[in-house]
């Protein structure tokens, strides 16, 4: 789904390889460009995988089963520019779409999650999402359990406020 493009070039070398980041790290010096290329390009496709298990869970969820919540009528991977908002899995409801970030490990989530805050901190519209954790290690029911779970409570927090946090207004001098 994301594709990553960055405005510097690096040198990616073969990572049993060692011996260019070693140098560099010997010299005390890493630089923090190449340290967040080397992990956006290692998360990337695991990232994707993961947004796409959710969806295919959560679709299969709406076709098969006979208890699906009568609000939840659609879920779909966000579009490319809903996914520069921070928005992976888009699942269209009674109030409206509900918003979900999809991320690999509880890091990412609260990384993710203090950027978030501080977008509303700045007085950034941005729109109500949550934060779900799809690795490995959970099962298909879990990633449902958890994802139904965050949709309720997305839902209504969409009815109060709607599908975006107001910004918050700056202090008059």
């Amino acid at each position: 789904m994301s594709s990553w493009q960055f405005s510097i070039t690096f040198e990616r070398r073969d990572p049993l390889s060692k011996g260019w980041r070693n140098a560099h790290l010997r010299q005390g010096y890493v630089s923090r460009i190449a340290r967040l290329a080397d992990r956006l390009l290692a998360g990337s496709p695991r990232g994707e995988q993961q947004e796409q298990r959710l969806v295919k869970i959560l679709s299969q969820y709406l076709e098969h089963d006979t208890d699906v919540p009568p609000w939840l009528h659609r879920i779909a991977l966000g579009t490319h520019e809903q996914d520069h908002q921070g928005i992976d899995v888009v699942a269209t409801t009674d109030v409206g779409p509900l918003f979900i970030q999809v991320k690999s490990s509880e890091i990412f989530k609260r990384h993710f999650e203090a950027e978030h805050q501080r977008h509303v901190d700045r007085g950034k519209r941005v729109p109500i999402l949550d934060v779900i954790v799809v690795n490995d290690h959970l099962t298909d029911a879990q990633v449902l359990g958890q994802t139904l779970g965050i949709l309720r409570r997305l839902r209504q927090q969409v009815e109060r406020h709607g599908s975006f946090l107001p910004a918050k207004r700056q202090k008059s001098r």
